[in-house]
């Protein structure tokens, strides 16, 4: 409905513009009011004018909805770099207890030491580290 109206009021335009010189001026003035008044009185002005509006709500709309993917996408970039800072933690600290259960391997009290690990590992749910 709304293409067909729109190419009702195209052509009304078109057959405007029939009556108007290469200057602009108007030669058939009742011709012309006439292809004016079906604009108006077939309601394609109102229609148009709604239409304008519509588009103005959808832009002020798509603008509220940039915004939004905007702060979204810094929180997603921000959380992004806080994984990357952890797992780089949780990578160090691996290589920190590999160094020490050496470092307590090779201790006088060694297996005293490694059945406090393995306690521990139990405790805190560290089994594959």
């Amino acid at each position: 409905m709304s293409e067909e109206r729109l190419e009702e009021i195209k052509q009304i335009r078109k057959n405007m513009q029939e009556f108007v010189d290469f200057d602009g001026y108007v030669e058939d003035y009742p011709r012309y009011d006439e292809q004016a008044l079906f604009i108006v009185d077939d309601g394609h002005l109102d229609w148009l004018i709604e239409q304008v509006e519509r588009v103005q709500e959808l832009e002020e709309q798509n603008q509220g909805l940039h915004i939004m993917y905007d702060v979204r996408l810094a929180k997603f970039d921000k959380l992004e770099q806080q994984n990357k800072r952890q797992r780089k933690l949780i990578k160090d600290m691996a290589q920190e207890i590999e160094v020490l259960t050496d470092i307590m391997s090779n201790a006088d009290n060694a297996d005293e030491l490694n059945e406090e690990v393995i306690r521990l590992k139990g405790m805190r749910g560290y089994e594959n580290v």
